[in-house]
């Protein structure tokens, strides 16, 4: 009988752990196609890609972290700037994602590039595919971020966060791991009514199971996503403590959010009340929705995947330069 269920735990034990390498590999396998579709998308060739080796053993030791990503575009002088030479006037940082980044997009016809033309400033481009609020508050946290503006520009005068609605769910995305794109993790946790930076080990290990991710998305889908509420309100906190970083680096610095609709967008956290209480705390909230009768949901205004074309930003940027006086 002992026999019997020795033989029993082996066999149970060689299977779990042939179903884990399995696991693992697709894991990895999905990864790297979905690594290599951002690196041929997303990316000039004046900005780092994503390409640390992609092999099975790699894949568990080298995970892709924004703040590795982050620190690395500082570090080696690589942020995206627009305007070189205008020292005029101050500068303006471009945060968000994908969109206020431009991809598909020809430099030349992106937000930050027509910014840049249209107000004689400096633009640095700090939005990045994929990131969200808690990239944005890890990006203006650093200190080397401010001393290489300085040694560029004239300190910024405005800071310009493009948001849409996804960027509710990227804060958890981040923060327990289970993005689609790749293995990122920035963190945050609520310390003290402040938002403190942490790197949650537990997911991370999970994410490089394909199982693992699926636990963590049912537990932040159920747990979390379900609070709308609760949602706009940790959204809320990120912004002003963006805020709160840049006026202590920049006293007269003018934060902005522009919102910029989706076709597919929850209407509860596009339309939350707590855009009304940003504006109470001094950020301006440009929606775009509001200001403009183009629709920039329609095929018109927008690639097959939703993001914004040429079309829809020559539109957008002249109204906003000139309604917000830039």
């Amino acid at each position: 009988m002992k026999r019997r269920i020795i033989i029993v735990l082996i066999i149970t034990i060689i299977c779990f752990s042939i179903f884990l390498m399995m696991d693992y590999l697709f894991a990895y396998k999905m990864h790297t196609l979905r690594l290599n579709y951002l690196n041929s998308l997303f990316f000039d060739d004046s900005i780092e890609k994503y390409n640390f080796q992609n092999t099975p053993l790699n894949y568990s030791i080298k995970m892709i972290h924004f703040e590795d990503i982050i620190n690395k575009e500082i570090k080696e002088k690589k942020v995206k700037i627009y305007g070189h030479g205008k020292k005029e006037k101050g500068s303006i940082l471009l945060l968000g994602c994908s969109f206020a980044q431009g991809v598909i997009l020809e430099d030349n016809q992106t937000f930050g590039y027509l910014l840049s033309e249209l107000t004689n400033r400096n633009v640095y481009r700090l939005a990045r595919g994929g990131m969200g609020a808690g990239n944005s508050l890890f990006q203006v946290s650093n200190d080397k971020l401010h001393e290489y503006i300085k040694e560029n520009t004239t300190e910024p005068d405005y800071a310009i966060y493009v948001y849409i609605e996804y960027h509710q769910n990227r804060i958890y995305e981040d923060k327990y791991c289970f993005y689609d794109f790749f293995h990122t993790q920035v963190g945050y946790n609520q310390k003290n009514g402040k938002l403190v930076y942490v790197k949650n080990n537990l997911p991370i290990l999970l994410s490089h199971f394909a199982i693992g991710k699926y636990i963590i998305r049912r537990y932040v889908e159920d747990k979390i996503y379900s609070n709308v509420d609760y949602m706009n309100s940790t959204l809320k906190k990120y912004f002003i403590q963006i805020k709160a970083e840049l006026v202590k680096r920049y006293p007269n610095i003018k934060i902005i959010i522009i919102k910029y609709p989706m076709a597919d967008q929850n209407e509860d956290y596009y339309n939350s009340k707590i855009w009304d209480e940003l504006r109470n705390e001094g950020i301006i909230i440009y929606d775009i929705q509001k200001n403009f009768k183009e629709d920039f949901t329609q095929h018109e205004y927008q690639f097959a995947d939703g993001h914004p074309n040429a079309k829809a930003w020559q539109i957008i940027t002249p109204k906003f330069v000139e309604n917000i006086k830039l």
